[in-house]
């Protein structure tokens, strides 16, 4: 999967490190899956020198050609001159809405949260939305 979009979505941009940042985000799905559940690597890279590398597990919920893909992450997080987002260990959520055509190729949308879930003292998190593209191989 690539994706792109927004990095620190939603914010209001009064701080340096609270802009939203451009982002790119592969992620590699592992088709075989355990009692509907999936494995996945991924990372992202944001305009702000930002990076997230993560491993999570996932699900594919079909209907006819569209398929929701909820996804839960854990990953190290490297801030570049983008927000603190409180410690390196970080979890992500996200869910992808997708159209799959013939090929087995897929667009859609995600949405994603970047939270530390107050494992660490400061916990602002971060909101993600990207444009994703799938292929088969």
């Amino acid at each position: 999967m690539v994706g792109g979009g927004a990095f620190n979505a939603f914010t209001d941009g009064g701080q340096t490190e609270d802009r939203t940042a451009a982002m790119l985000n592969l992620e590699y799905r592992f088709g075989k899956k355990i009692a509907y559940l999936g494995f996945a690597v991924g990372g992202l890279v944001t305009s702000d020198s930002g990076s997230f590398v993560y491993v999570g597990n996932y699900a594919d919920i079909r209907y006819k050609n569209y398929i929701a893909t909820p996804m839960l992450s854990v990953g190290a997080y490297r801030k570049g001159a983008g927000p603190d987002l409180g410690g390196t260990l970080e979890f992500r959520s996200s869910i992808t809405l997708a159209y799959e055509f013939e090929d087995g190729s897929r667009i859609g949308l995600r949405v994603a949260h970047v939270s530390n879930a107050s494992i660490h003292d400061d916990n602002p998190g971060e909101n993600e939305v990207l444009i994703t593209c799938s292929f088969r191989f």
